[in-house]
């Protein structure tokens, strides 16, 4: 016989002997791995997606270093952009900004007012600030027609002044430091901006924001979804409840462990390793799904209850593990550039191993303890 029967035939000995001790050892495996998960961190900055060394990473980090950084943050402001009091709150607006250490430059029709009222009051600092009135505010933007265009103030406000943009431009930031930049800002904006104007905030840190969220609760969300579906559809096809909830074990088991994995090693979730899910729960549905079937059919066939077990393993369990390292090929993104793709590599080896193991321990030993209910179904 080869190694692989050897390795399934001595798994087979083991749990059916020691049913018990199987179960409560699988179990403690997988409660480590459900803590795991506490510690997992979602990660959607592209930046942190390759290796440094790489061309595209250190383009990016020239860009945060030398250059204003990678990440920008947009407020759109509706309101009167002549109005003294909707300019200094888009002051107001700017010192917040640039008080982040992030944050390495802030541009907005304000500043440009600002230095315009600077430039008529004989260049006295003291006159750096926004004027009194809507009349002086006015006053100003006909002289600066006068001798320039102002169309120059285009992608700052709109035609009749009615809207304005604030944009702000930041280094590299984590994904929890742009989540928490983003609270902080939208906190600021419903408090002090909100009285005069309405302030639409919008820009790459919101997107990545958004899409922290839409990844933890579309994963959260779809795990959830399609084993549950699994079950119900097992348990039709089998005709019991019971079949249905055994046959989701290793596969609810394995999802636990690798996303723990994650989190006790420091892989990050983000939209690219979350389609990791989706693998585990389409192969790992196999292998359980072709226990209990050969359970099912040697119970009906008349197999003795002592020696069921061990026909099913004999039967199934080279076929699986066989059916897993097959699929070992996964590991091949190992070698990839691209941190994601390299983390998916070693994660799909860490599935296809738990996702049989899983089924050969967890739920042959389940099947083994309670075969007195399964037999009479």
């Amino acid at each position: 016989s080869s190694i692989l029967e050897r390795f399934a035939n001595t798994i087979g000995k083991i749990v059916l002997q020691y049913p018990r001790k199987v179960l409560m050892t699988g179990l403690t495996i997988v409660f480590v791995g459900l803590a795991g998960i506490f510690w997992l961190n979602v990660e959607v900055n592209i930046q942190s997606f390759f290796k440094k060394g790489t061309e595209i990473r250190e383009s990016l980090e020239f860009l945060d270093r030398e250059m204003l950084g990678t990440m920008d943050m947009q407020f759109y402001m509706e309101g009167d952009m002549k109005s003294p009091e909707v300019l200094n709150q888009m002051v107001e607006l700017r010192k917040f900004l640039e008080e982040k250490p992030q944050v390495s430059s802030t541009l907005s029709i304000a500043e440009i007012i600002q230095q315009m009222h600077r430039s008529v009051m004989d260049d006295d600092p003291a006159f750096e600030t926004i004027p009194d009135s809507r009349e002086k505010v006015n006053n100003l933007f006909t002289m600066y027609s006068m001798s320039g265009d102002p169309n120059d103030f285009s992608s700052l406000v709109d035609y009749d002044y009615s809207s304005g943009l604030t944009t702000t431009m930041l280094r590299n930031m984590s994904s929890s430091e742009i989540v928490k930049m983003v609270g902080e800002t939208e906190e600021f904006v419903a408090n002090k901006l909100g009285q005069k104007t309405r302030v639409t905030i919008t820009g790459m840190l919101v997107v990545f924001r958004d899409l922290v969220r839409l990844v933890v609760r579309s994963s959260f969300i779809s795990i959830t979804v399609s084993i549950a579906l699994i079950a119900l559809i097992a348990s039709l096809f089998f005709r019991r409840l019971i079949w249905g909830s055994l046959a989701v074990v290793p596969l609810a088991s394995a999802v636990i462990l690798n996303y723990g994995m994650m989190g006790i090693f420091g892989i990050d979730l983000s939209h690219i390793t979350a389609i990791l899910s989706s693998i585990i729960i389409g192969v790992g549905v196999d292998f359980a799904i072709h226990y209990v079937s050969q359970f099912r059919r040697m119970a009906h066939h008349g197999i003795s209850k002592e020696k069921l077990s061990r026909e099913v393993v004999d039967d199934v369990g080279y076929p699986i593990i066989l059916d897993a390292c097959s699929n070992m090929a996964f590991g091949a993104l190992l070698f990839s550039q691209f941190l994601p793709i390299q983390h998916m590599g070693g994660l799909m080896v860490f599935a296809m191993v738990s996702t049989s193991v899983g089924t050969l321990t967890l739920l042959a030993a389940l099947a083994e303890l309670m075969k007195n209910k399964l037999i009479i179904g």
